[in-house]
């Protein structure tokens, strides 16, 4: 639910590569390429982490939760880096809506 649509991209090394795959690639069907040289991750601030973890020490972010392989760690990050899980609900709510900003968060 986190990833959302971005967890069907395709990751690849170079804008160049997905370019090949486009023109020379006789895909089938639409795709959306992450090519981790021209992607840039969103990630969130240690203040904003700190405070999530105030809230509930057991919040954790998203990339905490899972194993990947460090040579995606970027598209990793681009997809999920700004996602929370929360263990309940009462810090789910806290965290995805604070008075300054809103992030998504899970319940898990």
């Amino acid at each position: 639910i986190i990833a959302g649509s971005r967890l069907y991209n395709v990751v690849v090394d170079t804008h160049s590569t997905a370019t090949l795959l486009l023109t020379k690639g006789h895909l089938s069907k639409r795709i959306t390429f992450i090519p981790l040289n021209k992607i840039h991750p969103f990630l969130l601030d240690v203040q904003k982490l700190n405070a999530i973890k105030k809230i509930d020490p057991n919040n954790l972010l998203a990339l905490e939760a899972i194993n990947f392989d460090p040579s995606v760690k970027t598209a990793m990050e681009y997809v999920l880096g700004s996602s929370i899980i929360a263990k309940n609900q009462k810090s789910a709510m806290k965290v995805s809506f604070p008075e300054d900003k809103r992030d998504r968060g899970v319940i898990c």
